[in-house]
């Protein structure tokens, strides 16, 4: 089991050293809302998915903004996703934090990847997009805190069916380097946003997912992002930690 565990650490590592920096014992990158093949960014791309919402005033789609952070650590396997995602509807001010805490995996034994973009683009096929050199991760923990007109409205998170995916055209939106994730989510304990008790049904399923772009941080903004925005969402989930 150990091997399998550092052999998958060295294929993540292998895969973001492809993907572009990689330090000693850390990988991070910028997340941001995927373009489509011709780099124009649609309006209706998303960072963050959640259909159930479609009949608020924060709609269905959010955005990373400022990009959100994956960071890896490659001597462990251990990762996490960070970011705040606004609504794409200008006019709502509200959104959500999402924070999942992340193990390397491996990919799903019976599903295989998440195969989303044309077949002529797989490597299968005379493409360019090769799924056996992404990274998997499992999901040890995860949460969407609603903020601004959400503020209250808390999930839980799970992953569905697939683990995230990571490397070029994992996204499944294009042939660039990329993260997909379908999830599920259930109302928290601590949900208070008068919208609440519609979602708070055992009985019906709340899916959405997570499709990005990722690029490397460079060096010297990763040591400044370290010292402002991620000392932020550290705070934060130390507070959560505390407080569960």
């Amino acid at each position: 089991m150990r091997r399998l565990i550092k052999a998958g650490i060295a294929a993540a590592v292998g895969a973001a050293v492809a993907i572009g920096t990689a330090s000693a014992a850390q990988v991070d990158y910028f997340m941001t809302t995927y373009a489509n093949k011709a780099g124009v960014v649609t309006s209706g791309a998303h960072s963050l998915w959640l259909p159930f919402l479609k009949n608020t005033g924060g709609g269905q789609e959010y955005s990373f903004d400022p990009p959100g952070i994956f960071s890896l650590d490659t001597s462990t396997g251990d990762a996490s996703l960070t970011g705040r995602a606004a609504s794409r509807n200008m006019s709502f001010n509200g959104g959500f934090d999402v924070d999942l805490d992340l193990q390397l995996g491996s990919v799903h034994p019976m599903k295989g990847p998440k195969l989303e973009l044309p077949k002529k683009d797989y490597v299968d096929r005379g493409g360019p997009i090769d799924p056996s050199t992404w990274s998997f991760f499992d999901l040890d923990s995860g949460m969407l805190t609603g903020f601004g007109e959400f503020a209250g409205l808390n999930f839980d998170v799970e992953f569905h069916k697939y683990p995230l995916q990571l490397g070029k055209g994992a996204s499944g939106k294009n042939l660039d380097d990329g993260l997909a994730v379908w999830i599920t989510v259930t109302t928290k304990a601590d949900c208070t946003n008068s919208l609440c008790s519609q979602f708070n049904n055992p009985n019906k399923v709340l899916k959405g997912d997570i499709n990005v772009d990722i690029t490397p941080v460079p060096v010297p903004a990763a040591a400044l992002l370290f010292g402002t925005a991620l000392a932020g969402f550290a705070g934060l989930r130390r507070q959560r930690k505390a407080a569960a």
